[in-house]
């Protein structure tokens, strides 16, 4: 992991730091302008297993419906704030997300 990697200021472990790996990859490369708590949720969902894999299917979340949604939510607030190399920046939300 770089230095510039958000993940050096939160104390996650291995699988959070996959998970956040997905949430920031994918967030830059649907070329959204933020990391949301919606990838967030798409990262956690794409990296999960045993109990939260269980809870998921309960509620009929998935990846693929996750960034369904993530598309439909776009449609809504774009914008191209961020159009440079590297990651997209953390929303104040996702955050607060990650520091509980």
């Amino acid at each position: 992991m770089d230095e510039a990697h958000p993940a050096r200021e939160f104390d996650l472990d291995d699988g959070a730091t996959r998970a956040l790996d997905i949430a920031l990859e994918t967030a830059g490369a649907i070329g959204d302008d933020q990391c949301g708590t919606e990838y967030l949720l798409y990262g956690v969902m794409a990296t999960a297993g045993g109990d939260v894999a269980e809870l998921a299917s309960m509620f009929a979340l998935d990846p693929l419906r996750i960034e369904r949604g993530i598309h439909l939510l776009r449609q809504h607030r774009f914008s191209l704030d961020h159009d440079g190399p590297g990651y997209p920046p953390l929303s104040l939300r996702a955050q607060r997300a990650l520091l509980t």
